[in-house]
């Protein structure tokens, strides 16, 4: 043979078995890039880097990473197992083999392991813990198998936490009801979360205080002694606290209205008013469990009414004398009369507490006329502080000059 021919053939020998020993080495090459991509309580989904010219691929899991089950083979580079225990942590890895069904593995082609888990399964009790004006927290049942449990708003998560209480780190609008779901989760060492039960609810955060203009006295009953308020907000609550005090700030009594919306809350205060003058205030609360959970106070607004106004005419004279009963912690009366039930009143003296009486010969200026009716409206007046405060309601008495 011709030197060149040998040169040639030795030549394209040593080609062949360089492709051959280079195919060879990517075969039987160690899988990289395992990673978990998905499961269920009772599953889990894997996918890696594809190795070049790899035939089929096997999967095993283990529960010690020492002991490997084969649970299935692919020629693609993704792979799932079924079967396993819910809220469970198991090894997966995956390697070379020629076979679909992983019987012809190729020795050092596994990959690392790594940890996969599967989702928690159970029944997720939730009841809100907390509420704050820009977040809540929420407490969860214990669930076998979960290390982690989160609070979703449609899709978005806005917290997690390692126990079973989960506090929210997005900001929340303030005085607004989210219908959010919990999740019990397992985690694993590679980051990855297999989400599982869940159990969903509303949750309010805390609303903002009441205005001045939001909140106060809406009717009277006096005879029957009965004083209706109400409170009123376009922001979700799940109750308002009512709250009545002397002037110089002794609570006297607290009034809990639940009502889980917006809109107006009434509280009725029967047998308390007449008799007294109190300062009151009101504040929204959200129920969390066995707890009230309380915004913000109202400011102040004043209240008090005599139990009884009585008159006396003098004929001779011609004017009537009132008398009025005493109404605890008021400091003194200012009265206003008109010759209209409802508007045209105009002021006509402030008497002292201790003296509570006084004469009137003449309303809007002009003396008393036989026949005619006439309306006074006394309203109590209290010192709180330095500053003296009047009551916002009034109560009326009208006479007639027979």
């Amino acid at each position: 043979m011709k030197k060149w021919k040998q040169l040639l053939l030795v030549s394209g020998l040593a080609l062949c078995f360089g492709v051959a020993a280079k195919a060879n080495s990517q075969a039987a090459g160690q899988v990289t890039g395992v990673k978990q991509v998905g499961a269920t309580n009772g599953s889990i989904d894997v996918e890696w880097d594809a190795v070049l010219g790899a035939e089929y691929y096997f999967l095993e899991l283990s529960e010690d990473g020492k002991s490997w089950t084969t649970v299935g083979g692919s020629s693609s580079p993704e792979l799932g197992a079924n079967g396993l225990n819910a809220g469970k942590s198991y090894f997966a890895r995956v390697g070379l083999c020629k076979d679909y069904f992983g019987k012809e593995k190729i020795a050092g082609s596994e990959s690392a392991p790594v940890e996969v888990v599967t989702a928690p399964s159970g029944s997720v009790g939730i009841v809100q813990a907390d509420s704050k004006a820009n977040g809540i927290s929420v407490k969860t049942s214990t669930i076998a198998g979960a290390n982690l449990y989160r609070i979703y708003y449609d899709d978005m998560m806005l917290g997690e936490s390692a126990n079973t209480t989960v506090a929210t780190t997005v900001k929340m609008s303030q005085g607004k009801a989210y219908w959010c779901y919990v999740y019990a989760c397992r985690k694993s060492a590679t980051g990855y979360v297999a989400r599982g039960s869940y159990n969903y609810a509303y949750f309010k955060t805390l609303a903002p205080a009441f205005n001045s203009k939001s909140f106060g006295l809406v009717s009277v009953y006096e005879y029957l002694g009965s004083y209706h308020f109400s409170a009123s907000s376009a922001y979700d609550r799940d109750g308002v606290q009512f709250q009545f005090l002397t002037p110089k700030g002794k609570v006297k009594k607290n009034i809990y209205k639940d009502y889980s919306s917006s809109g107006t809350t009434t509280a009725s205060v029967d047998n308390f008013i007449n008799g007294n003058f109190y300062k009151y205030r009101v504040r929204p609360y959200v129920q969390c469990g066995t707890k009230r959970v309380f915004g913000g106070w109202s400011t102040y607004k004043y209240i008090g009414a005599a139990k009884k106004v009585s008159s006396k005419f003098n004929k001779k004279k011609k004017y009537v004398s009132l008398s009025i009963s005493k109404v605890s912690n008021a400091s003194s009366f200012t009265v206003y009369a008109s010759t209209k039930e409802n508007s045209g009143f105009k002021k006509v003296k402030t008497v002292s507490a201790k003296k509570r009486s006084l004469t009137i010969k003449k309303v809007a200026g002009k003396k008393l006329k036989k026949n005619k009716y006439y309306y006074f409206k006394i309203v109590p007046n209290a010192k709180v502080g330095k500053k003296t405060v009047k009551s916002g309601y009034g109560r009326k008495y009208s006479w007639r000059y027979f």
